[in-house]
């Protein structure tokens, strides 16, 4: 069974073309929408496997759960073929919504078998609001 290195969601990734090297931006951890329902832009669940030698040539399931706060859930499914000693899955999500407060749940799960989760905490804007900034001449 391959093992998580690390399971992450954020707002962006950037992956540079010549080292293989990951940069990972904005990490989610809390958010405090204005106003609900609310929704994210763009969400993206970063993970990496080590890959066992025992497993190398098979094929193997991932599937990124996400539990919404509303309590909906959506799977993103995939899969691929051992080939080397680490695999790393980026996905996207385009338009995430955000109905209420409450959790947004990542859940990893390789071969049906639950192996990380990653938890945002969603609440209310309660912060006061500032007046306008005035500007100097």
């Amino acid at each position: 069974m391959p093992t998580v290195e690390y399971f992450l969601v954020a707002e962006s990734v950037s992956v540079d073309q010549t080292s293989n090297a990951v940069s990972v931006f904005n990490i989610l951890e809390e958010l405090r929408p204005a106003r609900f329902p609310a929704s994210l832009p763009l969400v993206v669940i970063v993970c990496a496997l080590a890959i066992d030698a025992t497993e190398l040539g098979a094929e193997i399931d991932v599937t990124v759960r996400v539990r919404r706060t509303s309590g909906q859930v959506d799977e993103l499914p995939a899969s691929f073929k051992a080939t080397g000693r680490r695999h790393r899955q980026i996905s996207r999500l385009q338009g995430l919504p955000i109905e209420q407060p409450g959790e947004l749940r990542f859940d990893l799960l390789v071969n049906g078998r639950l192996l990380a989760s990653y938890v945002v905490i969603v609440t209310s804007d309660t912060r006061p609001t500032r007046p306008p900034a005035i500007g100097y001449a």
